[in-house]
This record gives C-alpha cells, structure tokens and sequence, in this order.
C-alpha cells in the first residue's frame, strides 16, 4: 500500500517535471551531486562511522530521497524510459508484461523499416 503510494506520487513528479525540462534536469544533477558529496563526507572519516557531524548522512538521505522522487535514482539502467514514459503517461518498463514490450519492440522495427523505405524511394529518384 505504501510502497503503491510513492510509485503513483513519483509518476506524478515525473509528468509534472516532464514538462519542464531543465528543471528535471537541474534537479537531477543535483540529486546525483549531492550523492556523491554525502558518500564522499561519510567515508572522509572512514574508520570511524559514527562521529558526532551527521551532514554526510543527511546529504546521502537528501539526495536519495531527490532522485528516487523524480525517478532518477536507476536512471542508468533505464536510459531515457523514466522521462519518456512520465511525458507520456506510460507504463514503466519494468511494470510492463512481455506481449507489451514485444508490441513496443515492433512498433520500433515497422518504423525503422518504414524510415529505410523513405531513404531508398529518395536515394532511387
């Protein structure tokens, strides 16, 4: 139920977001940042964990909650699909069934097919 909750109010951030994109990506990057920065401050001290200065933590957290917000926390493994499918009100990839993606996989080669025609019917005039 919970877990339902923040996938729909992420979908929601990303439509929102979808629209303005600079922002997304301003957001993004530094979400991405302020991982680096909050994994780098908390291994400054690396034998010692458990120091008094909690900002490394609160950095790594801030950040965490950023991109898993906008849907960009595994945005690597899933190239462009977080923004196309929040433009676009579509299901993510990994929500999608198998007779889906194969409907999407040949949707891509008809339009790589027809895009090829175009090229020939030119290339013969």
């Amino acid at each position: 139920m919970i877990i339902k909750y923040f996938d729909h109010l992420e979908d929601k951030i990303r439509h929102h977001l979808s629209n303005r994109p600079l922002f997304y990506a301003f957001l993004s990057g530094l979400g991405v940042v302020l991982f680096f920065r909050g994994v780098w401050m908390i291994f400054d001290g690396f034998p010692i964990f458990y120091e008094k200065d909690w900002s490394g933590w609160l950095t790594l957290l801030l950040s965490i909650l950023i991109m898993l917000s906008i849907g960009t926390f595994v945005q690597y493994f899933l190239g462009q699909e977080p923004f196309i499918s929040g433009r676009f009100r579509r299901k993510k990839f990994y929500e999608k069934t198998e007779e889906e993606l194969l409907i999407d996989e040949l949707a891509l080669i008809k339009k790589d097919l027809t895009e090829i025609k175009e090229l020939l019917k030119i290339d013969e005039k």
